[in-house]
């Protein structure tokens, strides 16, 4: 199972921690890093474009918000 890494600055919200999302990555998709999108659920948390755009549209570094799946530009 993967681990989101946080550091210590990070904030949480109330009752969160590492291992929650680590459970609800492997519950919506046994963390698998390569599933794409499933209708409009993306991602190995299968998260809806509505949802990660109210989320504020966050990426990892390299990627582009503009292109499908969040492909590395």
């Amino acid at each position: 199972m993967m681990i989101v890494e946080f550091t210590e600055e990070d904030n949480w919200p109330p009752g969160w921690t590492e291992r929650c999302l680590g459970c609800i990555c492997d519950a919506a998709s046994n963390c698998n890093e390569t599933i794409g999108c499933i209708e409009e659920y993306c991602g190995m948390f299968l998260v809806s474009r509505t949802y990660w755009v109210d989320a504020g549209s966050p990426i990892l570094i390299g990627d582009d918000p503009n292109v499908p799946e969040g492909k590395r530009g």
